[in-house]
């Protein structure tokens, strides 16, 4: 992929879990009005829960180490 196929991505964020201390990369989409639910940010390393929403949804992934 190019770097053109990546422009409108979401900017990812580096989070470190406030339990288990271990860093992870976020991002967030916006819920579609009329069409919203609770989104909780999770650790996925320990699951611990960080955040919670009902305007956007959150997308984690583990760092490769």
């Amino acid at each position: 992929m190019g770097y053109n196929d990546h422009i409108g991505d979401a900017p990812e964020e580096t989070l470190k879990c406030p339990k288990c201390g271990k860093r992870f990369v976020c991002w967030e989409e916006d819920q579609v009005p009329g069409f919203r639910d609770r989104d909780t940010l999770r650790c996925p390393y320990c699951g611990e829960e960080i955040a919670s929403s009902m305007e956007v949804e959150y997308h984690v992934r583990k760092l490769e180490e």
